[in-house]
């Protein structure tokens, strides 16, 4: 196990509350805008990735020694999926986000961690 890193881990905590503060301000105000929801899960996951990543360098307790790299790897596997969605709404190519490719875009990350 690697020894604490404050200055990294504290970097993550913020830049972690930042996207929480940005999915929360598009969840109450923007919410029936064209890719916002898309965007709200691409911030929610990123929220999650930043977290407990920087929990994982600040060394905090867990029950395994990379329990928090496990953790982190739900989030960084959900933002590409998120951020292919987000742009496909954001560039009016939204009629292709039909549900079968919304699926496909939800199953892959499970398959990935699976």
């Amino acid at each position: 196990m690697t020894p604490p890193d404050i200055i990294y881990s504290g970097a993550l905590m913020f830049a972690g509350i930042i996207c929480l503060v940005a999915s929360l301000i598009i969840l109450q105000t923007r919410r029936n805008a064209a890719g916002a929801v898309p965007l709200m899960v691409l911030m929610f996951a990123l929220t999650w990735w930043d977290l407990t990543y920087s929990l994982f360098w600040a060394a905090a307790p867990a029950p395994s020694p990379n329990f928090w790299l496990y953790i982190t790897y739900l989030g960084a596997v959900a933002v590409p999926a998120a951020l292919l969605a987000f742009a496909m709404q954001l560039s009016n190519l939204s009629d292709w986000l039909k549900r079968t490719l919304v699926i496909g875009l939800c199953i892959e990350p499970i398959l990935v961690v699976l």
